[in-house]
């Protein structure tokens, strides 16, 4: 039973660290997400006219590609936390 309860301790440790890795993963693409507009939106032709196109490709392409990488990130985070309640359900058996 003693081993239980401290894997129970664990998983809620680990969910913890994985809460706090989610959230600075969201304020890294925040503040990168940020950063890129602001440069895209100071780029101006010669008649002063923001390039539209170009800066919506180019933000699509960055928040795709960020997007696609947290999710990957969450994805693993799950399997890490899914495979450790497996363990705690055979422990307890």
């Amino acid at each position: 039973m003693k081993k239980c309860r401290s894997a129970e301790f664990d998983v809620i440790i680990d969910n913890k660290n994985i809460s706090q890795e989610t959230s600075e993963i969201v304020q890294k693409l925040e503040s990168k997400t940020h950063c890129t507009l602001k440069r895209l939106l100071n780029r101006v032709n010669e008649r002063g006219k923001l390039v539209w196109t170009v800066q919506s490709v180019l933000v699509t392409l960055l928040l795709e590609i960020e997007i696609w990488n947290i999710s990957s990130q969450v994805e693993s985070m799950q399997k890490i936390f899914n495979n450790t309640m497996n363990r705690i359900e055979i422990e307890s058996i």
